[in-house]
């Protein structure tokens, strides 16, 4: 698609051209044996999209041999997979209509865990059953078998537990539509915490093997991190979880979000580091239930909406646990700094050498064989900063206060939840909230490339008795000439314990500013004052011809 198509009604971005949609799953499903060797009976009920639909394609894990497939008065049905090969094709008892329904019955095996030592491996998440189409949404009843002496957990509700001499059998339950279903299972310690007051009960898994010596009580700081994180994002989002809450740990370095259920990779179960990294990956797995699962998005173009909404999420978390622990936030901006600065050095593209790094719109796209390290750095992290910079530009510079950046989260969480939402959504959602046109913002940050070096200088001068005045001469390189910012800049006097900011508007190719007047000398100014813009900065001393530029009594005001 062009770009300019995802500028207008986000209505117009055409759908995925599936031939299925399915309805229910219902599976029962048996893990048997030390090595936990899968099988399972999957019942999906499927519609056809297509008029005189012959073959139906399904994706199955790869490594899943089928082993028959039958139509819902008990007939076999014809189907093909290779080994190895995820594809899945049958074909139909007659040509599908458009519309019509029909049941079929899958009994399939194969090598879905691997067990090294203590560990079981789970090598597709969400592979496991059938699908058509990555982002469909269905109701999911599933009973599980397992051998006892395991803890197992799953997406959705448990209804119900029994167990014989040697095997358990749970059930689990989606009634809402949901887009993925997993669950885990392995030889865990699990830490409990019973529902409190609004929010749900929580339960971690963490892994016996691999911990010892290490962080054996890391299970409580991780569930102490789920627990608050669920709470700072119940007040600033809205409540989305359900009744229960299930963190378990993977033997991978990623994580994964499901309803009521989130993979944590075991980095986070192995260090106590106070850096950032354990608060902001296990509160970005939490997000997920307000983004990507509470709110799903349009289509790939808007992958940011999910990743990077629960990225920046996990930042705002952990801003919230240093302002308690720590009395202050200097950590946060550090954190914001050193993405700021990974993100513009990782590679030179960003500041106009070598091919381009894509925009944000382009979701997924901006993966490829030359460029792997981007689709984490711009829809991930990139799209955390556009939510800081639109934080930052919505402040209230009197009382640094941000309730206009939660109302519009809240507002906007609570408007599309159990829906799709767009990019375009989002902005459409954002101007009518705040009052305020912010397609400059969006063209620029979203669908456009551009990132700034801004050269800085200043100069502290007397204006009149008991006066002062700030000249600023802010140069803009590597971005095109209308392109604008509000820089916030903050001012340090002599005895006053934090900067006062002011926001400069930055546009064209020089910005000179005379801040003032001011009636206490000021010591220094901090540019780009609380991480406000995604940019380069180089500091610059100050020219002494560059003062006459400046009328001194009748100031060009620049700022607010």
């Amino acid at each position: 698609h062009l770009q300019a198509a995802y500028r207008g009604d986000s209505s117009a971005v055409p759908p995925p051209r599936l031939g299925l949609f399915i309805h229910h799953y219902d599976i029962d499903c048996t893990l048997k044996g030390a090595s936990l060797d899968f099988s399972a009976r999957t019942r999906i009920t499927v519609e056809s999209l297509w008029e005189d639909q012959k073959s139906l394609e399904f994706w199955l894990y790869k490594d899943l041999v089928v082993d028959s497939v039958f139509w819902e008065d008990g007939r076999p049905a014809r189907f093909f997979k290779e080994k190895h090969n995820p594809t899945l094709w049958i074909q139909a008892d007659h040509p599908l209509k458009r519309g019509e329904k029909r049941v079929l019955t899958l009994y399939y095996h194969g090598d879905l865990l691997e067990r090294r030592r203590d560990w079981f491996l789970i090598k597709s998440s969400k592979g496991w059953y059938p699908q058509h189409g990555a982002r469909q949404k269905a109701t999911f009843e599933v009973t599980y078998h397992y051998p006892k002496g395991l803890r197992f957990a799953s997406f959705g509700k448990k209804v119900a537990e029994t167990s014989d001499e040697k095997m358990i059998t749970s059930r689990w339950i989606a009634e809402t539509p949901i887009r993925n279903a997993s669950f885990n299972i392995g030889f865990f310690e699990d830490l409990h915490l019973p529902a409190q007051d609004s929010l749900p009960a929580i339960t971690v898994y963490m892994a016996d093997f691999g911990h010892r010596g290490l962080g054996p009580d890391m299970k409580k700081d991780v569930g102490a991190d789920i627990r608050n994180s669920i709470r700072f994002f119940t007040r600033m989002f809205g409540p989305a979880v359900g009744e229960h809450v299930y963190a378990t740990e993977i033997p991978f370095g990623h994580g994964e979000a499901f309803p009521g259920m989130i993979h944590l990779s075991w980095k986070t179960f192995d260090s106590a580091n106070t850096n950032g990294e354990n608060e902001t990956f296990r509160a970005h797995e939490v997000a997920h239930q307000w983004w990507g699962i509470g709110v799903d998005i349009h289509s790939y173009h808007d992958q940011w909406l999910s990743e990077g909404f629960a990225e920046y999420a996990g930042w705002w978390y952990f801003q919230e646990v240093l302002r308690r622990s720590e009395r202050n936030d200097r950590k946060f901006y550090r954190w914001l700094r050193d993405w700021r600065k990974r993100i513009i050095g990782n590679r030179k593209y960003f500041l106009g050498s070598g091919q381009p790094a894509a925009p944000i719109w382009l979701g997924y796209r901006t993966y490829s064989s030359d460029t792997k390290e981007d689709y984490t750095l711009i829809i991930y992290k990139k799209g955390a900063w556009v939510l800081h910079m639109l934080r930052t530009l919505l402040l209230d510079l009197e009382t640094l206060s941000d309730a206009r950046f939660r109302n519009l989260m809240k507002g906007f969480y609570q408007t599309y939840a159990g829906k799709y939402a767009s990019t375009e959504d989002f902005i459409h959602f954002a101007e009518q909230t705040t009052g305020e046109e912010l397609d400059w913002f969006f063209d620029q940050w979203v669908y456009g490339t551009g990132t700034p070096r801004y050269r800085c200088a200043y100069q502290i001068v007397r204006s009149a008795p008991g006066e002062y005045k700030i000249l600023m001469r802010i140069q803009q390189e590597n971005v095109s000439p209308d392109f604008r910012m509000p820089m916030l800049v903050g001012v340090q006097f002599e005895k006053a314990e934090e900067p006062k900011p002011f926001r400069v508007w930055i546009q064209g190719k020089l910005t000179e500013v005379a801040l003032g007047p001011l009636d206490r000398k000021p010591r220094k100014v901090i540019w780009n004052y609380l991480e406000s813009v995604l940019c380069d900065i180089k500091r610059e001393g100050w020219k002494s011809e560059w003062t006459s530029h400046f009328d001194i009594n009748e100031v060009r005001r620049a700022i607010e």
